[in-house]
């Protein structure tokens, strides 16, 4: 596939009908458009590649053959940056607003760190204007986001900062001070972090509604893991949006050694989105759900308890605070196990008896985590109250529910316990009395079948 002359002189004239068939030429799978560097050169000579990218862009989505305008946009600037490219080095001026461009939107597997410190330090050399060595310091600075360089992270965000103070562009110091705020937080400044936050976040971001390429690692640790999701709302959150206050909890949870100070600033901004907020029950909403698929329970805890000061009529909130409290009477039973082990076992056991009688066992996921701490942490300790807790909850779901998968699992969960107690010919009796039930209604291919056989077979070789 190839451009011909007349083709490429009706595209440079900005011809509609030829455009359609340009783009279209990206339409399956991967160009096989060659690289053209002289055309490429043209066609951005004359307008900048954004003119050129906004055209192509326009024709993308006219086009019937793309899903979405965002594939075709790949594909294509993926051609127009290798042809503009080809030959160059990061010293030739006439190609960094394409060599940035390609960094912002495909940055590669390390952040495009090293291809980014590279142009910037080439851009400094060749006195570029302070706004344009802003905007490419703040894409070093998303580098070492990825590798990790935090030492880094602080210099090139101050970097950025100042470029755009020295260029007296507001707008672009309060975005590049998101950042900095990260980077602070990265490096253990708390308090200084918070004190940039206070001011970048007075409005929203410039990457809400989209734009840009964050590029996401594994965290090394659970206070990482936080401020790499605080660093990533801060990019388009303001102080009032409740991922941003969530995000905060989030941190105060995650790093001990700076909740006394955490804490109060979380709680001031839940306080702030209550008292300005258009939608408070969808707030709250967002703040809890997301705790609870992160784990947290001090964030949503103290975030409903500030809401019911506002809107003490909610019912929804005191069911949430009643479930997010029994959460937490578990949770901090659990943590006994080390220290006072017989005061775990008789909390949790309370809770047990609890669940039965309203009828709860095996009914909420809080049940599971009261029974795999108790069963697990007695089977642990050679506590033959394993046998009796574990036969009691088989015998719950018999009575409840009768002869049915749910009870033959328990009875094959009970023969697994016996193993732990040297008992094997009362396991095998059993665990094969639930394999044949579980069998004959699933079939031998199913998991829970599978599973019993497993069992069944370690205690027999």
């Amino acid at each position: 596939m190839t451009l011909s002359a007349t083709l490429k002189d009706k595209l440079l004239a900005t011809d509609p009908e030829s455009w359609t068939t340009f783009v279209e030429m990206f339409a399956e799978g991967e160009p096989d458009l060659p690289i053209d560097a002289e055309f490429a050169k043209e066609l951005i000579a004359e307008t900048g590649v954004g003119p050129v990218e906004d055209n192509a862009r326009q024709y993308f989505e006219q086009s019937e053959k793309f899903f979405t305008t965002m594939t075709g946009m790949r594909r294509f600037r993926d051609w127009l940056y290798a042809g503009v490219l080809e030959g160059t080095t990061a010293s030739d001026p006439e190609t960094w607003a394409v060599r940035f461009l390609k960094l912002r939107s495909n940055p590669g597997e390390d952040g495009g760190y090293a291809e980014a410190l590279e142009l910037y330090q080439a851009m400094k050399v060749g006195d570029a204007k302070d706004v344009t060595l802003g905007a490419m310091a703040q894409l070093v600075v998303r580098g070492t986001y990825v590798t990790r360089d935090y030492t880094e992270s602080l210099k090139y965000a101050q970097a950025a900062s100042q470029h755009y103070i020295d260029a007296k562009d507001a707008a672009g110091a309060s975005n590049a001070s998101r950042k900095l705020g990260v980077a602070l937080l990265y490096n253990g400044q708390v308090q200084a972090a918070f004190k940039v936050f206070a001011s970048a976040l007075q409005s929203r971001g410039p990457m809400f509604g989209g734009g840009g390429t964050t590029i996401y690692t594994k965290a090394p640790n659970e206070r990482e893991e936080a401020i790499d999701e605080i660093q990533a709302i801060a990019e388009w959150a303001d102080a009032k949006t409740p991922e941003w206050v969530r995000a905060v909890g989030g941190l105060a949870e995650r790093w001990p050694e700076e909740a006394d100070y955490l804490w109060p600033v979380y709680e001031q901004y839940v306080t702030m989105l209550f008292e300005e907020t258009h939608n408070p029950e969808s707030d709250i909403e967002v703040i809890v759900r997301q705790s609870g698929q992160r784990g947290l329970m001090e964030t949503p805890a103290r975030a409903i308890d500030i809401y019911l000061e506002f809107f003490p009529e909610d019912d929804w909130a005191w069911d949430q605070k009643k479930f997010i409290g029994e959460f937490r009477r578990v949770e901090d039973l659990i943590a006994l196990k080390d220290s006072d082990f017989e005061k775990m076992v008789e909390g949790l056991t309370e809770i047990l008896n609890e669940m039965r009688d309203k009828g709860e066992l095996g009914e909420r996921n809080l049940s599971f985590q009261v029974i795999d701490a108790l069963v697990d942490g007695l089977v642990e300790a050679k506590d033959a109250r394993a046998l009796d807790v574990q036969k009691d909850i088989w015998e719950y779901k018999l009575d409840k529910y009768g002869e049915c998968p749910a009870a033959w699992l328990e009875e094959q969960n009970y023969g697994t316990i016996l193993i732990q107690f040297d008992r094997p010919d009362e396991a095998r009796t059993h665990i094969q009395n639930a394999l044949d039930k579980l069998k004959n209604q699933f079939g031998p291919e199913h998991p829970h079948v599978q599973m019993a056989r497993r069992n069944l077979d370690r205690l027999n070789s």
